[in-house]
């Protein structure tokens, strides 16, 4: 019987302390990975950054149109509007 003892204690013993290795190289896995997805974030949020001037230009023959509507319409709306009665100044 304390044969048996013995060895569930090696075994016991040998599984805490494989346990433990696996924890230790768990989190520090975890801290380098999640070092990389924030250096990885913060790197396309540059390169993102860097290329929305290009973006801008690239669909500015698409909305181009678009703005000169606007703007006609804008335009014709305020020719045509009548001008706003102003109140004369009281003097005092």
């Amino acid at each position: 019987m304390i044969e048996v003892f013995a060895i569930l204690l090696v075994v016991g013993l040998l599984w805490l302390a494989v346990s433990v290795v696996g924890l230790v190289l768990k989190l520090v896995l975890g801290l380098v990975v999640g070092l990389f997805s924030v250096f990885g974030g913060l790197l396309a949020l540059l390169l993102g950054l860097l290329m929305l001037p290009v973006v801008a230009l690239l669909a500015l023959p698409l909305f181009l149109p678009l703005a000169l509507m606007i703007g006609l319409v804008w335009l014709l709306a305020r020719a045509v509007r009548r001008p706003v009665a102003t109140a004369a100044p009281n003097p005092r």
